[in-house]
Order: structure tokens, then C-alpha cells, then sequence
């Protein structure tokens, strides 16, 4: 009969930074976001974005979704994000 091994998930954290440097949100910076499309969180990202709509002057540069939610984004979506955007918001594991 094959042994089981359990392992201990606790370990212990390293903490290389207190703070996130800020984001500078100035005017005419082009906002774009890459969700994962993940069902469960479809409905808060899906908010998220109109607040985001609603509160920038141009609107979202862009709005991106992977399609497979347990792979990461594909290049060409990355590259699409980075030619767009000078901020992206990637969300829920994108």
C-alpha cells in the first residue's frame, strides 16, 4: 500500500517591499484591463470596469479577456494590452 505524505502548507514570508510604489493616474494615461473570465468573479470585474469607464477621462483603452481562465494569457493579448495601454489592471489570476 502506497504511503501517504502530508506536507505542511505554513511557511515562511518574506517581505521585500512595505509599499506598492503608487500609480501616477494623470490625465491621458490610456487605461486597459485583462480579466481571466473566471465565472465567479465575471460580475465584480464586470463593475469594476464601469467604475473604471466611468472615472477616467477617455474611458478604458481597452478591455481584454483571456480565454482560458486556468492558462496564462497568450502572448499576442499581452502584446495587444502593452501596445494599448500605459497601465493594464489584470485581474483574478489573468
Amino acid at each position: 500500500m502506497p504511503a501517504l505524505i502530508l506536507c505542511d502548507p505554513v511557511g515562511e514570508v518574506s517581505v521585500t517591499a512595505k509599499r506598492s510604489a503608487p500609480i501616477n493616474w494623470a490625465p491621458g494615461k490610456r487605461v486597459a484591463t485583462l480579466f481571466n473570465n473566471h465565472v465567479s468573479s465575471y460580475r465584480v470585474w464586470k463593475r469594476l470596469e464601469e467604475l473604471l469607464a466611468e472615472h477616467l477621462a477617455g474611458g478604458l483603452a481597452g478591455r481584454f479577456a483571456k480565454e482560458n481562465t486556468f492558462a496564462p494569457a497568450p502572448g499576442d493579448t499581452i502584446r495587444d494590452v502593452v501596445a494599448k495601454a500605459d497601465l493594464a489592471i489584470v485581474g483574478v489570476g489573468a
